[in-house]
């Protein structure tokens, strides 16, 4: 199967005091405020409260702190973890925009 490469520098990844680039088969989450943050980063173990976790972080984050998880799997898909009864509706709305863009990326690059 050929590993599909999608052009995602332009895509605008919204967090509140910059910009976080999406990139092919890397992951970000978005915090139950709305900020979005790199899959093992030391922003997302300084949200997640345990710098050092001997547990699977990403999924503790997902179902009981209330946060997203995105990655963009190729172009136009991407896949979203989160737990319905926890997630925030900031998270939710900075997800929705950050949907809204990425659709409008690729609609108007396949013209």
């Amino acid at each position: 199967m050929d590993k599909v490469v999608a052009d995602t520098a332009a895509l605008p990844i919204l967090r509140r005091d910059m910009a976080i680039p999406p990139l092919v088969g890397g992951g970000v989450f978005v915090t139950p405020d709305g900020a979005w943050l790199r899959e093992g980063s030391e922003e997302f173990f300084v949200a997640l409260g345990d710098p050092n976790p001997d547990y699977d972080a990403p999924s503790f984050a997902i179902k009981n702190l209330g946060f997203i998880f995105v990655r963009v799997v190729a172009t136009s898909v991407a896949e979203i973890r989160l737990h319905p009864r926890d997630v925030a509706p900031a998270a939710l709305r900075s997800l929705q925009q950050w949907l809204q863009s990425f659709q409008s990326h690729y609609s108007n690059s396949a013209i």
